[in-house]
């Protein structure tokens, strides 16, 4: 399966002003094309890394590549670039990845911010996801709050990856024996970054 490759695309085609072709001889009109060449990413174009340039003959159909025109061509030609830049669609990759490195970073930040607004007012039922130790994650569970103290479960499982933890959030993992602790606590958590998120079912 092809991921990744290059590729050529015409940007735009024009009539050049009657000039004499060097093939057949004959003055007419001459059709100017720039092209672009852009590597994709499974087809989808992420940046550009060149263009070409070609004029046609409309009575022969000889072609000429911009290096091969004659200096009147290449200036005709040169004035059309203007007119032809680089489209953004051959951005379309590098667009694409900027994209999702936005949204992540503002993803990130919004959880962030929603995360300390809930230690700051918990709630019975937050789930703090926890992070113990570079390869230690886990979870408690607030059960009722009183003023500042919270009433919280753990979780009697761990795991090593940060990406496993929705996978212990159940019920059934979750220790019968409750425990006191404060919201000052909770937040000091927070600030030691023990806390990586506290969800919350709306």
């Amino acid at each position: 399966m092809i991921i990744y490759g290059t590729n050529t695309a015409r940007i735009k085609t024009k009539d050049m002003p009657k000039v004499q072709c060097s093939n057949c001889n004959e003055t007419g009109y001459k059709k100017m094309s720039r092209y672009v060449k852009y590597v994709h990413l499974f087809w989808i174009p992420t940046f550009p890394y060149g263009t070409d340039g070609l004029s046609q003959c409309t009575n022969c159909d000889f072609i000429l590549n911009y290096d091969e025109m004659y200096r009147s061509e290449q200036d005709h030609f040169n004035e059309f670039k203007e007119f032809a830049r680089l489209p953004i669609w051959s951005f379309s990759g590098v667009i694409l990845v900027l994209g999702v490195i936005l949204w992540a970073i503002i993803s990130n930040d919004l959880d962030d911010k929603a995360t300390r607004e809930y230690a700051m007012a918990p709630m019975k039922g937050d789930v703090c996801y926890l992070k113990w130790a570079p390869e230690s994650f886990s979870t408690l569970r607030v059960s009722g709050v009183l003023d500042d103290s919270l009433w919280v479960n753990f979780n009697v499982y761990e795991t090593s990856q940060q990406s496993g933890i929705n996978d212990i959030d159940v019920n059934s993992n979750y220790s019968t024996d409750t425990m006191v602790i404060s919201q000052a606590y909770l937040m000091d958590m927070l600030d030691l970054e023990q806390i990586i998120e506290i969800k919350r079912e709306e």
